[in-house]
């Protein structure tokens, strides 16, 4: 599993409006973008009153959901393909789904999980992802 941050692989517009555009500064009115503190508080408030599309269309797909991946070959049905964020963001764009829970789902059945440098040292971030 690739683990990324939610400033990296949320593609809610209204909560990460770069990641929703295909170019970097072309609809946000020359905004600076937003902090990851600003992300992750807007992403937490969107799933709590269960209004990110993007979370929902997940959760109805249900867990052992895997975005179709034109990398697949016959015979490679029950594997995961490898996809690094930005395959993982890509994918989210075209299923309607969120990166970010997508790969926390995939923790459970992982035999390696990569993670951003940080969560090595940052004792909240890696007992918060990593509890399992």
């Amino acid at each position: 599993a690739v683990l990324g941050s939610r400033e990296h692989m949320c593609i809610h517009p209204k909560v990460n409006p770069q990641a929703s555009s295909s170019s970097t500064n072309k609809n946000n009115n020359n905004k600076p973008p937003p902090t990851s503190t600003d992300v992750n508080h807007s992403c937490n408030k969107l799933n709590k009153d269960r209004k990110c599309i993007y979370r929902n269309t997940l959760e109805e797909h249900g867990p052992n959901y895997h975005p179709p991946c034109s990398e697949r070959k016959a015979g490679d049905e029950n594997t995961q393909p490898i996809r690094d964020l930005e395959d993982l963001v890509s994918a989210g764009k075209q299923q309607r789904i969120c990166p970010f829970y997508y790969t926390r789902g995939l923790i459970a059945q992982a035999e390696i999980i990569f993670v951003p440098y940080n969560y090595l040292f940052d004792r909240d971030a890696r007992e918060s992802t990593l509890a399992e």
